[in-house]
């Protein structure tokens, strides 16, 4: 790891220790004021309450990369973050004692205060503190662009970025590197020959994975007499099978439980916008083994709105979608009706998002492994919807789908219920697909240019003085 990775990371996990130490008197404070005692035996409830906080900052994503997170963004997380956080504690304050839903609130508001505060001083210092990582992208023009891109939405300009093609590669262009990014399509020997270079250099790195890599990522590792392996047994997962379909049908009904409200106030705002119109709207989908069902959901678009345009994936600003379907979307409501789908046993509360098989057919023709996503029941959410966006390719969807089909558990189920809260209240999830600016019109938005330099290409700022 380069020296401006390390410090970086030395601050960030400087959290780890302030947050158990903060959390700790806060509890210990607010148990004292109750009781106004203090007995042995609460130190385990205490340390309890503490760990799962620790572990909602982590779920959240609390405590790394956070000089990359807008500061709205951060103040989202804290909130959702201490806000399961303190559920937890409350559960088990009532388990373990009889005063827990007086200090709930209270202890929200401290701990809620004091986390946002603390992270945004360690965002403030780290950039302020520490300069720019140097960021060498490896790919092909393509690849490269479309990266970039994604590297001035996620980081906000807080990497010096550069970039250069697989067939230039020499040992001199790893200088002053702290960090590789390597691209997806770049043959095996040269992906090789470019990792001999970042291990030689002890740089971090990450790699983009094809579909195949992502598959074989996730297996388990062996040997045959004495060549390395890498193998996976075929398993049918009848008690995973068994809780997974309590788990849909408890978790429906008490989704059901929150969201009537919200569906009420959908159907009255459906019914205000067009009396006529329907208020829900079928669709057919496809699921596990690609079965075929309707799939239910609220109208966020006008009535017969494919007569016209076909079958289409929804854009930005598409403007079949009426004034309410674009509240609907933006906050996940048009997909509640579905939880009558995963009482039904069609779908999921977690999985693939059910695909129409128009697009189903085309896909799979197309990409690799893209039927593959079909070996598991579809869901209500998926890593897909918490990775990604309404605007993610159907490239880089089906990534995070291959990576769920193969490490698909309970645990990991949670964490992604969990995390569908944030995608809730983030409505920039909620874009439609296409309509994508240019790399030139993104740097010029943001007053950069790209300078070649022999073989590399520089994303420098344009001076003020042009």
């Amino acid at each position: 790891m380069s020296n401006k990775f390390y410090k970086r990371s030395v601050v960030r996990n400087s959290l780890y220790f302030l947050d158990f130490v903060i959390l700790n008197i806060v509890y210990f404070l607010s148990l004292y004021y109750l009781t106004r005692s203090f007995e042995y035996h609460e130190i385990i409830t205490l340390l309890m309450v503490v760990i799962i906080t620790v572990l909602s900052f982590r779920l959240y994503n609390m405590y790394q990369e956070l000089e990359h997170i807008r500061y709205r963004k951060l103040l989202v997380k804290s909130f959702i973050a201490n806000g399961v956080s303190t559920f937890g504690a409350g559960i088990i304050f009532l388990w373990r004692q009889n005063y827990g839903e007086r200090m709930i609130v209270r202890v929200f508001l401290i701990t809620f205060i004091i986390t946002t505060l603390t992270r945004f001083f360690a965002k403030y210092y780290i950039q302020f503190k520490y300069k720019k990582a140097n960021v060498l992208i490896i790919g092909y023009e393509n690849d490269i662009k479309d990266i970039i891109k994604k590297f001035f939405i996620k980081y906000h300009l807080t990497y010096n970025m550069s970039y250069i093609s697989p067939e230039n590669i020499e040992a001199e262009v790893f200088e002053n590197i702290d960090e590789v990014l390597v691209s997806q399509n770049i043959l095996p020997k040269k992906k090789e020959e470019i990792v001999a270079y970042i291990l030689k250099n002890n740089l971090s790195y990450k790699i983009v994975p094809g579909n195949y890599e992502i598959v074989v990522s996730t297996s388990m590792e062996g040997q045959i007499y004495d060549s390395f392996i890498f193998y996976k047994m075929s398993s049918r997962r009848l008690a995973y099978k068994f809780f997974k379909r309590l788990i849909d049908i408890v978790g429906s009904l008490i989704l059901f439980g929150i969201s009537w409200p919200f569906m009420i106030i959908a159907i009255i705002a459906l019914k205000l916008e067009n009396f006529r119109a329907p208020i829900f709207y079928t669709q057919t989908r496809v699921t596990i083994n690609e079965n075929i069902f309707d799939v239910l959901k609220f109208r966020s678009m006008i009535v017969n709105a494919e007569e016209i345009s076909g079958a289409v994936v929804a854009r930005k600003n598409d403007e079949r979608i009426t004034r309410v379907g674009l509240i609907l979307r933006k906050f996940r409501i048009d997909e509640l009706p579905q939880i009558l789908n995963v009482l039904k046993g069609d779908m999921s509360l977690v999985g693939p998002r059910p695909e129409r098989p128009e697009f189903t057919s085309k896909y799979d023709k197309n990409i690799q492994l893209y039927n593959y996503r079909h070996r598991v029941k579809a869901g209500l959410t998926g890593l897909a919807q918490i990775s990604g966006y309404y605007s993610t390719t159907i490239e880089d969807k089906l990534k995070h789908d291959l990576f769920y089909v193969e490490k698909h558990s309970i645990l990991l189920d949670v964490k992604i219920i969990l995390l569908t809260l944030e995608v809730i209240l983030d409505p920039s999830k909620s874009e439609g697909q296409g309509d994508y600016a240019s790399l030139e019109e993104i740097l010029n938005k943001f007053k950069y240019k790209i300078e070649k330099v022999d073989n590399i290409h520089k994303i420098v700022k344009i001076s003020l003085k042009n």
